[in-house]
């Protein structure tokens, strides 16, 4: 039995108008985080996200995410957005908004709920809480903080209600389920949990991959993706629950669910300025718009990604997207400038690791767009946990993903007989292709044209080798010593 409370000042709950109770909600959260910001600063943020830039309509916060929006450029947790649509809630999106109360607040981040609350429904204290709040008027549309729980006995969750003394009270979990719809909260990802005793012997399928970006398009469609979206799962790197479920909720968006790799071109009025920024010259703007699972966009984007896929032996020539930019469309590119962009541009896993879905989401879009859909996305790919790895089946699953990256790319088994030659991503853990290490692998261990050379007798022992290029050191000094030997015996 657990019952956890979040600190806070009490005393800068009470909201500082009428219609500041999503402003005053985050500024108790923001707290307990000791983040401290004026109630005034935080209301102009909410405003701005609804066009009022300056000014107030005094008529509230629109919309939760617009909670989360703000919450995420305070902080690093990844608030995401969930929406309770259906009054009364079903016993799924019950049991999925005690997890996340639970989750986020272990993981130290209070939770902001919007609630609707009839006369018939006004929130009601429980024990030890004996004083309820006073509500009156009519129906209550209203923003207020969960900073606790416990599930010693029936369901709980402390309250910090900013628009109602006695302001700080125990409701009961099951009340708060149904004041909730049809509105919804927002959370964020709890403490990252221990790793699982085994992984499941069964990775990434068609239907999962589905799940997870949403069911936009048929299953037939997904299970053509597959092969590739899990290769470059493998080459990027993503092959743990928190990174695969950044991917899938990153790539999820910019796609709308693998649906399109092609920028939707209007133009809007920031495509209509796409010419003279991104590298491109007149004309170029709609030439390299956005494409890929992740959107690549600009010409500058299409120059690095083509000498680095040339590079790694993906392309035949190093300006070859600049060359054929609707090449980055096709299925067997489409997810080449996510890998791209994902393991050289931005620290994408590093990002991932830490849960932080806003920085993330910033390093693909330079802002907050698309926040709400994004948090849903992760959150839901979160829950999918270890269903989404592409390395979650057994071992024959990485020499398939090695197989699958040597075939297209023969260049890459030449003689390698000294570690000098040795691919350099081989040598640098952090920025290791998997292609190349196959490659190396495979000349180190199969090729049979290694030949015993003198001079390998002399490499000091202090330098370091492959296991090759070590064999070869000491059958040559065993050559030698075989030499003196011959020589020694024969002047007897």
């Amino acid at each position: 039995m657990t019952t956890k409370q979040l600190p806070y000042d009490r005393t800068i709950v009470p909201q500082e108008t009428g219609y500041w109770c999503g402003p005053a909600s985050i500024q108790v959260v923001l707290d307990s985080l000791g983040i401290k910001v004026a109630e005034p600063d935080i209301a102009s943020k909410t405003e701005a996200l609804e066009g009022n830039i300056g000014w107030d309509d005094r008529d509230g916060t629109d919309h939760v995410s617009q909670v989360a929006t703000v919450l995420n450029e305070y902080t690093s947790a990844g608030y995401f957005v969930v929406e309770m649509p259906q009054d009364p809630p079903t016993g799924e999106q019950k049991e999925r908004l005690w997890r996340d109360l639970v989750a986020s607040i272990n993981g130290g981040h209070g939770v902001v709920v919007n609630i609707v609350a009839p006369r018939g429904n006004y929130p009601q204290a429980v024990a030890p809480s004996t004083i309820s709040p006073t509500y009156g008027g009519g129906t209550v549309y209203h923003y207020m903080s969960a900073m606790g729980y416990s599930d010693d006995g029936p369901r709980r969750v402390w309250i910090a209600d900013s628009g109602f003394a006695p302001f700080g009270y125990w409701m009961s979990f099951d009340q708060l389920a149904t004041l909730i719809p049809p509105k919804g909260y927002t959370a964020a990802p709890g403490p990252v949990p221990p790793a699982p005793a085994s992984v499941p012997a069964v990775g990434l399928t068609a239907e999962t991959l589905s799940e997870a970006m949403g069911h936009t398009v048929p299953i037939e469609r997904y299970r053509t993706l597959l092969p590739a979206f899990s290769a470059a799962m493998v080459a990027a790197g993503c092959t743990t629950v928190e990174r695969a479920a950044m991917w899938c909720a990153q790539l999820g968006h910019e796609s709308q669910g693998l649906r399109l790799f092609r920028e939707l071109w209007g133009p809007t009025a920031d495509q209509l300025t796409y010419d003279g920024r991104m590298g491109n010259g007149p004309g170029d703007g709609f030439r390299y718009r956005g494409r890929g699972a992740i959107q690549v966009t600009g010409r500058n984007h299409y120059t690095a990604l083509s000498a680095w896929a040339c590079d790694h032996g993906y392309v035949p020539t190093r300006t070859f997207f600049v060359d054929q930019p609707e090449a980055l469309e096709r299925d067997e590119y489409a997810f080449l400038g996510a890998v791209w962009y994902w393991t050289t541009q931005r620290p994408m896993n590093d990002l991932a690791d830490a849960r932080n879905l806003a920085g993330a989401t910033r390093a693909i879009n330079g802002g907050d767009n698309g926040i709400a859909d994004r948090s849903v996305r992760y959150q839901r790919c979160l829950d999918m946990g270890a269903a989404l790895l592409p390395t979650g089946g057994p071992v024959t699953t990485f020499i398939d993903a090695g197989v699958a990256q040597l075939h297209p790319t023969p260049g890459l088994l030449r003689t390698i007989n000294r570690p000098q030659n040795i691919n350099e991503s081989t040598r640098d853990p952090n920025s290791a292709w998997p292609g190349a290490i196959w490659a190396d692998i495979w000349n180190e261990t199969v090729w049979d044209g290694y030949d015993i050379r003198p001079e390998y007798a002399d490499v000091p022992d202090d330098v370091g080798r492959s296991a090759v290029g070590l064999l070869q050191t000491i059958a040559a000094r065993q050559v030698r010593i075989e030499a003196k030997l011959d020589r020694l015996l024969g002047d007897k």
